[in-house]
């Protein structure tokens, strides 16, 4: 899938080093999912940044002990 273009380099999947291949897990059983609708999955890759940790709201105050 990744060779024959099916999956987009830097959302899919990234490149750590030439032997290295890291899979985005969440956005690629989304794609395997969506195989037949592709306008729902890139739905799923709009929302993803959305979901990423530094990307949520910060809360203000105290950590509870």
């Amino acid at each position: 899938m990744r060779l024959n273009g099916d999956l987009r380099e830097n959302i899919e999947w990234v490149r750590q080093n030439p032997r290295c291949i890291l899979y985005n897990a969440l956005l690629l059983s989304s794609f395997i999912q969506n195989r037949n609708q592709p306008e729902q999955h890139a739905i799923a890759v709009e929302k993803y940044p959305a979901s990423l940790p530094h990307n949520q709201p910060k809360t203000r105050g105290r950590k509870a002990a």
